[in-house]
């Protein structure tokens, strides 16, 4: 049958959206499995313990979900606000601030985390100055 021209541009733009909405929540699980993926290592390892090996793995694994979930939100977001820079920057920079502070965040999480550890292997074993009584 015949079809208006509006009408027909107005149902290939809605599915054009549709369509792009499911590419992108597949493109994030993508992603979140890629990083999940990174600590299977990790669970194989654990299961191989005697007795509580297949909760431990269990365990690691739910922890490696939880995880890699913000970094891996934060790279969907940046992938989406690239595109967007590129055809609505009004949209687009917005979503590159909230990747560059969450994977930012991130950063200095790790950064700090380091530095600790460096901080108190440097404070072990070291002899008090000062000490009349020892």
């Amino acid at each position: 049958g015949s079809v208006d021209k509006d009408a027909f541009f107005d149902s290939m733009a809605s599915e054009n959206t549709a369509v792009t909405y499911v590419l992108r929540f597949v493109g994030f699980i993508v992603i979140w499995a890629a990083f999940k993926s990174i600590a299977g290592p990790l669970a194989v390892a654990a299961d191989c313990i005697p007795c509580i090996g297949p909760c431990l793995g269990d365990s690691i694994e739910t922890i490696a979900c939880c995880v890699t979930c913000p970094p891996a939100c934060a790279c969907a977001v940046g992938v989406i606000g690239v595109v967007w820079g590129a055809m609505r920057p009004v949209v687009g920079i917005p979503l590159m601030i909230f990747f560059c502070c969450t994977m930012g965040g991130y950063v200095t999480y790790l950064a700090k985390k380091r530095m600790d550890k460096l901080f108190d292997d440097a404070c072990k074993g070291g002899e008090v100055i000062g000490n009349e009584d020892a």
